[in-house]
């Protein structure tokens, strides 16, 4: 908002974007001051919400480059981690008609005595998930103490074929560098499933069982996990998309993430607010001066609106960069690393607009009908 009948630089009217725009001029600090907490919730949002995200993509993303099409788990676990299984049941459950293969594994996530964390795997040797893996350098591990090492975490490590890792309690001789395709495959440390139950003191023991379909069509896989679910149940079957959404711990995580990021969007909303409402507030007059000449209702709306869009318009592009910024350091760190997707997709942006329209509409609505509200003839006897 600005003084009725104020021109541009070039001497023609401003338009209504040109007077939302010098309102904001006219208060720089209050402007700037907005644009920073503006800026700190589309950031916060983008950062919570893509932390989930990408937690949960990481997942699907390693149960698809494995190619299973059923994971098999204990039923009434908690998360996948703390899941324990009966290795014989791979044999029961490769029998079972329609299952093309069958592959277990231990999973844990450790901190190396080098430093990093680690996603350590154990795979059964001759198991079909190593022909999912692309080698950069040497070959699978064997039966002995040895382990195939995430091209991320050998950068990491400064290890190479032939060098060592040491998880907690014993050293493993690097035979393979694996080509990190994601998050979990570059921060990957796979050994031998025999060497991994004898170091988790968990012998004859799984975390997850990975299947493979016969003929793989949706109903196909569905009829083998109904299968599967009558045959044993004590076991979870999803389909590789449905572990992470169906893991307990992500699921809070998840929540939390929600609830946090909304009070983010609720900060920005209010942010909005008291900069319009004390904008309406400081230019009663002005506004009784347009009312009295013709603007309409509606136009007087208009005008808060183009303000409260050009404060995210200011805020919005910061906000999603510093938030990217923050994903990608996330990611990078404990307890995340290795397990976090950090990429900005097409979905979170999406998630991120609506945040910030929400905000705007929400936070100008009661400065507009405030606007609206103004007696002219009162406002001008006033002044």
């Amino acid at each position: 908002m600005t003084s009725v009948g104020e021109h541009s630089r070039t001497g023609r009217p401003l338009g209504l974007a040109g007077v939302a725009w010098r309102g904001l001029r006219r208060r720089p600090l209050r402007t700037a001051l907005t644009w920073l907490g503006l800026v700190n919730a589309v950031a916060s949002f983008l950062l919570l919400i893509g932390s989930s995200r990408g937690v949960e993509e990481g997942w699907q993303r390693w149960n698809r480059e494995r190619g299973g099409h059923l994971m098999a788990v204990r039923k009434g676990a908690i998360e996948i981690l703390s899941a324990s299984l009966n290795a014989s049941l791979v044999g029961e459950l490769a029998a079972t008609p329609g299952v093309e293969a069958a592959a277990g594994e231990l999973i844990d996530l450790v901190f190396l005595d080098e430093g990093p964390q680690a996603v350590v795997r154990g795979w059964e040797p001759g198991s079909f998930l190593w022909s999912t893996l692309a080698f950069r350098a040497g070959q699978p591990p064997g039966d002995g103490w040895e382990a195939a090492v995430g091209e991320g975490l050998a950068a990491a490590l400064g290890v190479d074929v032939g060098g060592t890792v040491h998880l907690p309690g014993r050293g493993l001789r690097v035979v393979g560098i694996v080509r990190g395709g994601g998050a979990m495959s570059g921060n990957l440390l796979l050994v031998p499933l025999a060497r991994l139950q004898e170091l988790m003191e968990r012998p004859g023991k799984l975390s997850i069982i990975t299947l493979r379909v016969q003929n793989p069509s949706p109903a196909r896989v569905a009829a083998v996990q109904a299968a599967i679910a009558r045959e044993f149940p004590a076991l979870r079957v999803d389909t590789t998309e449905q572990v992470a959404s169906n893991d307990h711990v992500l699921q809070f995580f998840r929540a939390s993430t929600w609830a946090v990021a909304l009070i983010a969007v609720v900060g920005g909303t209010l942010m909005i607010l008291n900069t319009l409402l004390m904008a309406v507030t400081e230019r009663t007059a002005e506004l009784a001066v347009l009312m009295a000449i013709g603007w309409p209702a509606r136009r007087i709306v208009a005008l808060v609106l183009a303000e409260s869009g050009a404060l995210l318009g200011l805020a919005v592009p910061s906000g999603v960069v510093l938030g990217g910024v923050g994903l990608r350091w996330l990611a990078a760190r404990p307890p995340l690393l290795g397990l976090m997707e950090p990429h900005l997709s097409a979905g979170l942006l999406a998630a991120t607009c609506v945040a910030a329209v929400t905000m705007g509409l929400v936070g100008a609505a009661l400065p507009a009908w405030r606007a609206t509200r103004v007696d002219p003839a009162g406002a001008l006897h006033q002044g």
